[in-house]
Parts: structure tokens; sequence; C-alpha cells
């Protein structure tokens, strides 16, 4: 009975360490996409909402279009 539970508990606690270690992997590369999407390609990828020009650059012409209407 004692090495049963023993068997059992050891698998529960390489169960739960592998699914912990997935879920800590998974973290840190939604982590990394979101990081190089938001940091790096968005910024000067093209959008057809934006009249092809890149977030940076719509907000520099918005700006610039601020400045000379006030």
């Amino acid at each position: 009975m004692v090495k049963k539970f023993s068997i059992k508990f050891k698998q529960q606690s390489v169960d739960y360490a592998l699914s912990y270690s997935h879920f800590f992997v998974n973290e840190l590369t939604d982590k990394a996409l979101f990081e190089y999407n938001e940091i790096y390609y968005n910024p000067i990828h093209r959008h057809s909402a934006n009249g092809w020009v890149s977030p940076l650059q719509y907000e520099q012409q918005y700006y610039q279009n601020d400045k000379m209407i006030k």
C-alpha cells in the first residue's frame, strides 16, 4: 500500500512539474512574441487603415498637423 502511494505521489509530482514547466515556457513564448510584435514589427509595419504608412510615421504626421492647427 505504501509503495503504491509512493509511486502515485511521484507520478503526480512529475506530472505537475511538467505541466508547470510547460506553462512557464508558454508564458515566456507569449511574452517574447508580444514584445516582438509590439516593439519591433507593429511600429514599422505599414497599415492600410493609416494610408499605407507605419504607425510611427502616422503619429509624426498627426502631431505635425496638430501643431500647424494650433
